[in-house]
């Protein structure tokens, strides 16, 4: 059904693999170079895409976002990685977080 309405997709910054976060294959797309301009035109009824529930849940309260109903894929999961630049000099406190980071991801 989503397929021929438009697509609010955030455009990836990297540089080797380029990519269109959540894209899911709609004939008409438009890219936008970060959440809050996502977040700003979906809320104005411009297109539907993907957006973190966490910076939207006042739209929702306020009802000027809906999460659409759907039988499949309605939460995106994406991984994660946490990569020391040099591990060896890493300062206390970046070791630090890095465990508390660890131990949030094991808990959840």
């Amino acid at each position: 059904d989503l397929e021929t309405q438009l697509q609010v997709v955030i455009r990836d910054s990297g540089y080797l693999h380029k990519m269109d976060f959540g894209w899911l294959g709609a004939a008409h797309q438009w890219s936008v170079s970060n959440i809050d301009t996502a977040v700003t035109a979906i809320s104005n009824g411009l297109g539907f895409g993907w957006l973190p529930r966490h910076m939207i849940c006042d739209y929702i309260d306020n009802k000027n976002l809906k999460p659409l109903p759907l039988r499949e894929g309605q939460q995106y999961q994406a991984s994660l990685q946490l990569v020391f630049g040099d591990s060896v000099h890493a300062r206390p406190a970046a070791c630090r977080l890095a465990e508390i980071i660890k131990q949030v991801v094991t808990e959840s």
